[in-house]
């Protein structure tokens, strides 16, 4: 798996490890969520990567990617752009789900020469729909009935938790350096969760086109108080789909990123 070495500012440079697909002259950064890693996107990259250039990250201390410091919503912010100007001179379009949407959110706020097109799918901290029951859960996780409880929150279609899935996400939590990483990021999602105003406020400002996709069926961030959306937000809800709506429901949000792309 490919790497760089980005500067990370006062408190240490990380190493960040992505997954590169497709060759074209556009470039699509993919953001994954809580507990996650680049590997979330598989369902997503080789379809885009049909028409841009598309690189999953391994956020510090997720997948293969070590952490110095998770530090707190800016400093992961700033990770993530810097790793977009160590890919690509380019501005990208970037891709974020849950806390990796609000994370992107933060990249297109503080660095908007970086980024030319902002899709958010089920962000933190825009909407007023909350589980907070979820992050316990799946930091709790032990063994396969633990696991599967945490997982059915995130689909709403239980065929697609399978024992493959159930191993993958227990050996993330019993990697050390991972189970660390979950912890910290349990902070950053009280910081996200403290700024909804702030939030909506940066997407209004926003601009660049800007579009949310929404599975109708979240049970982590149910789609609650999207009314709140600024104007300038194209909101896109996904019948028959939960949290991973990505992962639900592939084509179409794959359909909906690559005509939103064509456009910026």
């Amino acid at each position: 798996m490919p790497q760089l070495e980005v500067p990370g500012g006062d408190a240490g440079g990380e190493t960040i490890h992505y997954q590169r697909a497709g060759s074209g002259a556009k470039v699509i950064v993919l953001v994954h969520g809580f507990g996650a890693d680049a590997r979330s996107w598989t369902m997503n990259q080789p379809a885009l990567a049909a028409a841009a250039t598309v690189y999953a990250l391994d956020l510090p201390g997720h997948g293969a990617s070590p952490a110095r410091d998770i530090g707190g919503l800016d400093r992961m912010a700033g990770i993530v752009a810097e790793a977009i100007a160590a890919l690509t001179p380019e501005p990208v379009h970037l891709v974020g789900h849950s806390m990796g949407g609000a994370i992107s959110l933060r990249v297109a706020e503080l660095t908007p020469a970086a980024v030319r097109a902002l899709t958010l799918i089920a962000p933190a901290g825009v909407g007023s729909g909350r589980n907070i029951g979820f992050m316990p859960a799946y930091m709790a996780m032990e063994d396969e009935p633990s696991a599967e409880h945490a997982l059915r929150m995130l689909f709403n279609h239980p065929a697609l938790i399978n024992r493959q899935t159930i191993e993958g996400v227990l050996a993330s939590r019993r990697e050390p350096h991972i189970y660390a990483a979950w912890q910290a990021m349990r902070l950053v999602g009280g910081e996200v969760w403290a700024r909804p105003a702030a939030a909506r406020a940066a997407l209004a400002a926003l601009s660049i086109p800007v579009q949310i996709l929404w599975g109708e069926r979240d049970a982590v961030l149910p789609p609650e108080g999207l009314d709140m959306l600024p104007p300038n937000v194209r909101l896109h809800r996904i019948p028959d789909a939960g949290h991973a709506a990505h992962m639900e429901a592939a084509k179409t949000v794959n359909r909906l990123i690559l005509e939103f792309d064509a456009l910026a």
